[in-house]
């Protein structure tokens, strides 16, 4: 009997900058984590989906929430220039 052939396991190396995505999804872990307000959760502004407007924030942040922003509509307002009320008070945001 031969010797069995030894396979060598395959390696796979991703680059850290690249972010993992579902195909055929606008989902990726920057859509999920980031925002296009206050940058990228993991410090890769550079190729970040959502800073780089190459995807939409599925949700709003931490920090988003605790400035009163409660939904991505008031985020694109935000962003926009128009300063929406807050809801509950009836104050501008800064």
């Amino acid at each position: 009997m031969k010797n069995p052939v030894k396979l060598r396991k395959r390696k796979t190396v991703l680059p850290k900058s690249m972010p993992w995505t579902i195909p055929g999804s606008e989902k990726d872990v920057h859509t999920e984590h980031c925002c296009v307000r206050h940058g990228c959760k993991y410090g890769e502004d550079f190729f970040c989906t959502v800073v780089q407007k190459k995807k939409p924030q599925s949700f709003i942040c931490e920090h988003c929430a605790h400035e009163g922003i409660i939904d991505l509509n008031q985020l694109d307002a935000v962003l926009s220039g128009k300063k929406p009320c807050c809801p509950y008070c009836k104050h501008t945001l800064p």
